[in-house]
C-alpha cells in the first residue's frame, strides 16, 4: 500500500509493525522532500504526528549545505563523516525522487538505513553528487555542518494504481474465503477476479479510485477496517473498506441461489483487537442500545 491514499492515516493513527501501537514500531512514510520554515529543503519521512529529516546533503545554486538527521543532532561532525563514506559506495544504486520543488541542476543526496535517495529537478548530473562527496571527503573539519529545521513539512507524493486496488480485491477475497472456506471461494464463477488480482489478466473492469468517506453512515467503530458482501441484482458484491474511510466495491462473481440471501462480512477493531461478524455486530449494537432483535420463531 506504500504511495497510496491509505499511508498517511496508518502513519498517524497506526497500527505499526505485526499490529503494534508501541512508537517504535510505528508506521512511516517513505522518504520524501521535506520543506521548513524558511522554505529550505531536505530529506526525511513521518511517522505518527512527527516529521523527521534524514542525514542529507543539499545543493541550491552554488552553494551546498549537509542537513544532520534527527538521529545525530548532537553529533554533527561524526554524522558529516559517516554520510560522506557511506554515499562513496552509492555507485549508480539509489532511489531518484524527482520534484518540481528543486530547480533545475540543484540536487538532495540523501542516505538512511542503508538505502541512497537522491532528489532533483531537471539537469540532474550524478558526476556532480559525486565530485561534491569526493571534494567533502577531503576536507578536513569543514565549517558549518549543523542546520536545524523546525517543523519540517513533507512533499509526500501520493498515487493510486491497479497495484492498490489489487490490495483491496485480495482482502475482499480473503476474508471470503474466512467466513465461507475455501471451496466457495474456488468456485469457478470467481476465477476473473482471482486471476486479476494474481496479474494473470489485465481486465479493466476492476480499476477504480477508492472512494472516500465522510461521514460514518454504517456506525462501525470510527478506525475500523471492514468487508462487507451483499447480493445486489443478481452479483455478489463486495464493499472493502479501511480505517472507516478509504473504500473499494468489486462484482465478485454472479450470486447463486444458495448465496447468502441478507449482508455478511467482518470488522475489525484494530485498536481494540476485537473482530465480530457482521451479525455480531449487529447483535452487540442492539444489546449495547437495550434493544431486542426477533427471530422467525418469535
Amino acid at each position: 500500500m506504500r504511495g497510496s491514499l491509505i499511508v498517511p492515516t496508518r502513519v498517524m493513527l497506526g497500527p505499526g509493525k505485526r499490529g503494534s501501537r508501541a512508537e517504535k514500531n510505528m508506521a512511516k512514510t517513505q522518504i520524501s522532500i521535506m520543506t521548513d520554515d524558511d522554505g529550505d529543503l531536505s530529506l526525511g519521512y513521518i511517522s505518527g504526528n512527527t516529521s523527521y529529516y534524514i542525514d542529507c546533503l543539499v545543493k541550491h545554486g552554488e552553494s551546498h549545505k549537509f542537513v544532520v538527521g534527527s538521529e545525530h543532532h548532537d553529533d554533527s561532525m561524526p554524522a558529516l563523516s559517516a554520510f560522506c563514506r557511506d554515499m562513496m559506495n552509492m555507485e549508480n544504486r539509489f532511489v531518484s525522487i524527482v520534484s518540481r520543488t528543486i530547480e533545475p541542476g540543484d540536487w538532495i543526496a540523501g542516505f538512511y538505513k542503508s538505502k541512497y535517495y537522491i532528489a532533483h529537478g531537471d539537469n540532474f548530473d550524478l558526476s556532480q553528487v559525486k565530485h561534491t562527496l569526493k571534494v567533502l571527503t577531503e576536507i578536513p573539519k569543514p565549517e558549518q555542518v549543523n542546520r536545524k529545521m523546525t517543523k519540517p513539512k513533507s512533499e509526500l507524493l501520493l498515487e493510486d494504481s491497479d497495484d492498490i486496488t489489487r490490495v483491496f480485491a485480495k482482502t475482499a477475497i480473503n476474508v471470503l474465503t474466512y467466513l465461507k472456506g475455501p471451496q466457495f471461494v474456488c468456485d469457478d464463477r470467481f476465477y476473473e477476479i482471482r486471476s486479476w488480482i494474481i496479474k494473470q489478466n489485465s481486465s479493466n473492469r476492476f480499476t477504480q479510485l477508492p472512494n472516500i468517506t465522510t461521514e460514518n453512515h454504517l456506525r462501525f467503530p470510527e478506525n475500523a477496517h471492514w468487508c462487507v458482501f451483499q447480493e445486489i441484482d443478481g452479483n455478489l458484491i463486495a464493499v472493502v473498506c479501511f480505517y472507516n474511510k478509504y473504500s473499494k466495491s468489486f462484482e465478485l462473481a454472479n450470486a447463486l441461489p444458495t448465496d447468502p440471501s441478507i449482508p455478511f462480512g467482518l470488522i475489525c477493531d484494530w485498536e481494540k483487537k476485537k473482530e465480530y461478524t457482521l451479525e455480531q455486530w449487529v447483535y452487540s449494537e442492539v444489546e449495547r442500545q437495550g434493544g431486542q432483535i426477533l427471530t422467525e420463531h418469535e
